[in-house]
């Protein structure tokens, strides 16, 4: 739970903050339920304590099918991560993410005043407040500070409902082996305060007919040993970037498979997403394994990888040669991959 300490530096960070004063609340560049509810949560309490108000800021897009119906129907504002100036900012709050990931770490911007995450990353962010606890989301760090604030979420059902739906998301359903205590309690405190109408929007999210489409080629492309499958859909554009993991999360509840891992490409890089309920399977292990640390990385059941394709290739100018050089670089890459699950196949 927060501790008396964290709750002082709350105070010592805001309090004397001009009320004309914006806070800046800074996401990852493909803000998922548990980033975006935690950022609108951190709001509300910037707002209801100390009277002032926030702008949230992230780079890329939010492009994945339910992450954009969360925030247009739960009307949680953006702001593009180009227009982040510290110096417009009296303090800066970092959610679900260290500041290295966050894309906002430069030569004159090195440190935040608070962080919240539930990732224990290495990275040294250098805030005045860091609070990183390894539980099933950040969005439940949230609300035990509106609670120990005594935060009401009465006329914020828009913020609480995206945190429902944030900790739903990140503990899969409470099922995953991070899931806490305080995950259950949070979800618990939050409910009262639900949308339903809106929940039942988010929670049911329109897929677009493009999703059905590379998830076509994908199923056509499919690779099965055992449990496990592999799938190449080719070249993705970046505003489609997010149907990647969606047809990872749709494979994976596939009869018969365990674990699905989709490949794409964009801006000359190879996009991974993998999904497992596979107990044997340690899915970090097998993105950093696979992609490499600096490329890679994941938590249980869920993982990703954004693997460069390199400058050779971006220089190439033959299009035929450039489609052969990315379907062998794939090929190796679905051999690792097998490879690296490959003391389960003989158990299956």
């Amino acid at each position: 739970f927060m501790s008396s300490v964290d709750k002082e530096k709350m105070n010592e960070i805001f309090s004397g903050l001009d009320r004309d004063s914006v806070v800046g609340i800074l996401m990852h560049p493909s803000p998922d339920p548990d980033c975006l509810g935690s950022a609108a949560g951190m709001s509300v309490l910037i707002k209801e304590i100390y009277g002032l108000n926030s702008k949230i800021f992230h780079f890329g897009e939010v492009s994945h099918p339910q992450n954009k119906s969360l925030k247009n129907v739960l009307h949680i504002m953006l702001e593009d991560g180009n227009d982040f100036d510290p110096k417009n900012c009296a303090a800066t709050i970092l959610v679900d993410t260290d500041l290295q990931s966050s894309g906002f770490k430069s030569e004159t911007f090195t440190k935040v005043d608070v962080r919240l995450d539930h990732h224990a990353m290495d990275r040294n962010n250098g805030s005045n407040l860091t609070d990183v606890r390894p539980i099933g989301a950040t969005c439940s760090i949230i609300w035990d500070y509106l609670r120990e604030f005594e935060v009401s979420l009465e006329e914020y059902s828009d913020a609480a409902t995206a945190m429902v739906i944030g900790i739903k998301t990140d503990t899969l359903d409470f099922t995953s082996s991070n899931t806490s205590k305080l995950d259950m309690e949070a979800f618990r405190g939050l409910l009262p305060f639900v949308d339903k109408i809106s929940l039942a929007k988010v929670t049911k999210y329109p897929l677009p007919k493009m999703v059905f489409e590379i998830e076509a080629k994908a199923y056509k492309n499919k690779e099965i040993i055992n449990t496990t499958l592999v799938s190449f859909v080719g070249d993705v554009t970046a505003h489609n970037r997010d149907i990647i993991p969606t047809i990872a999360d749709r494979f994976s509840r596939m009869d018969g498979i365990s674990t699905a891992v989709i490949l794409g490409v964009i801006d000359n890089h190879v996009i991974a997403s993998v999904r497992s309920d596979d107990a044997r399977v340690d899915v970090n292990d097998l993105c950093v394994n696979t992609f490499g640390k600096s490329h890679a990385g994941g938590k249980e059941g869920s993982g990703g990888a954004r693997f460069p394709l390199g400058a050779a290739y971006e220089l190439l100018g033959d299009k035929e040669i450039k489609e052969k050089v990315k379907e062998e670089v794939v090929s190796q890459l679905k051999l690792r991959i097998f490879e690296e699950l490959g003391e389960h196949k003989e158990e299956l």
